[in-house]
């Protein structure tokens, strides 16, 4: 950090930084108190294990965390209302919501499987860009 601004500084604040500085490194490091969720979720799982009785007097590897949990895919194209797009092309602005609502139900899933989305996505487009022209 010194070879970054030391030489900018006054020779009054360098000492003053000095002083600073020693007082920090007589300090022990500091310790943590808590432990993360994914620490958390480790030692977790390692006493569950050591729980079980397997595997007792053995070398164990560290349980693994694993950060993208198995979802079952979910096929979405038969929960999305047929009626679709002409209901977003509707007049009125509850049919509209609607139509989101009831699509947002159907597609809210961690995981779903692959289809053809085009022509959702397209409605959604010129429903979004018809909304924002008469908005403005």
């Amino acid at each position: 950090m010194k070879p970054l601004f030391w030489n900018d500084l006054k020779p009054v604040q360098q000492t003053d930084l000095d002083k600073l500085f020693e007082k920090v490194k007589d300090e022990p490091p500091p310790k943590q108190e808590r432990l993360l969720r994914s620490q958390q979720a480790a030692v977790e799982a390692a006493g569950t294990a050591a729980d079980d009785g397997y595997g007792e007097g053995e070398d164990e590897e560290e349980a693994g965390i694993d950060l993208e949990p198995e979802y079952e895919v979910v096929d979405v194209m038969a929960k999305i209302p047929k009626d679709l797009h002409d209901r977003l092309g509707s007049s009125k602005w509850k049919d509209r919501k609607e139509a989101l609502d009831d699509l947002h139900a159907a597609i809210n899933h961690p995981k779903i499987a692959e289809g053809p989305f085009d022509d959702i996505i397209r409605a959604l487009a010129k429903f979004r860009k018809r909304w924002r022209i008469s908005r403005l």
